[in-house]
């Protein structure tokens, strides 16, 4: 039953996303999009490529930070693989979601803390989206000249609403535990060893030494990951304020991330499409702009067979020892 449900939903995400693409591409003039790629600029492609690579590696140190105080001991090289593991799985599986259960079933393997595993990757996933709300809030301020569109300036408050939200709920037991029993239907504290080693794990990342080293990498992420785009975003002609890449991939990035359709397909092209169109910008080279993206993030994934095979040969699949006590907070599980 669950599997023909879960097949039932993949078949809508791909029609939802194929009737997206075709409705995308019946408006846009196709001479003009062959034009664009045919003169597009390979060197920027190349410089979007490494810093590419550069924004992984600073994820990877991210989530290592936040995998730390929840008593797990493991290598960046390790996290890397997982990483990159991530990106190849995450092609065939629903977008986002596909990467990081895909990440935390690695990690949760090889470290036999599942409960843990789980509360780092979604930390890294949640102060992500902080960070996009706090570049995407004040590059608006700072670009509001050039990108003054009312659409965009909603979409900015609403990512800071949700993310101020998620704050408040993570970090409030009680409410947690009620959102998640209108949610599900059953009482968190049905499953109390669960559940308190969640909020213990949780609760860790109120220190501020570690929240603030999380938010401060998951900016430099982003902001590295931006420019990725703003580079790719040269070398098919799209000139544009590198302070309006800074307003708009965050909502373009936080919209990709809704599982409506199979890894984005439509959304994503639609978002790049809609936002740029908004500021001016021909709808060719914002489709172009999303395609090269895509496709480069593809290519870049292809790392992670490199990546598996690297972790087979180091014998790295041995399961990770826990930190010892000193260096935790958790004393006890």
């Amino acid at each position: 039953m669950l599997t023909s449900l879960r097949r039932n939903l993949l078949v809508l995400q791909l029609l939802a996303g194929g009737l997206l693409l075709v409705l995308i591409l019946s408006r846009l003039d196709m001479a003009k999009l062959g034009r664009i790629f045919q003169s597009a600029d390979y060197r920027y492609i190349l410089l979007g490529i490494a810093l590419f690579v550069v924004s992984t590696l600073i994820d990877t140190y991210r989530w290592q930070i936040f995998v730390k105080p929840l008593g797990v001991a493991v290598s960046l090289r390790r996290l890397f693989a997982y990483y990159y593991i991530s990106l190849l799985l995450g092609m065939f599986l629903p977008g986002k979601l596909g990467q990081d259960l895909t990440r935390i079933v690695a990690l949760s393997r090889s470290s036999k803390h599942n409960v843990e595993s789980t509360a780092s990757v979604l930390m890294v996933r949640f102060m992500g989206i902080v960070a996009l709300s706090l570049i995407a809030s004040l590059s608006l301020v700072l670009s509001w000249p050039l990108v003054r569109h009312t659409n965009i300036t909603i979409g900015v408050i609403v990512l800071c609403l949700i993310c101020g939200t998620g704050l408040i709920v993570l970090f409030n037991k009680q409410l947690s535990a009620r959102i998640f029993h209108l949610t599900f239907g059953v009482s968190v504290w049905d499953m109390k060893d669960i559940a308190e080693r969640s909020y213990t794990s949780l609760s860790l990342y109120r220190e501020p030494r570690v929240l603030l080293k999380g938010l401060g990498l998951s900016i430099a992420t982003h902001l590295v990951a931006i420019s990725y785009t703003y580079t790719l975003s040269l070398a098919v002609g799209l000139n544009t304020s590198f302070l309006i890449f800074l307003s708009v991939i965050p909502l373009i990035t936080v919209a990709s991330m809704i599982p409506v359709t199979f890894q984005g397909i439509g959304v994503r092209e639609g978002a790049f499409v809609y936002i740029f169109s908004q500021l001016g910008i021909m709808a060719e080279k914002a489709f172009a702009l999303s395609l090269t993206t895509y496709l480069l993030s593809i290519l870049s994934a292809l790392i992670g067979i490199v990546a598996y095979f690297s972790l087979v040969m180091r014998a790295e699949t041995q399961p990770i020892a826990d930190l010892p006590a000193s260096e935790t907070r958790i004393t006890s599980r």
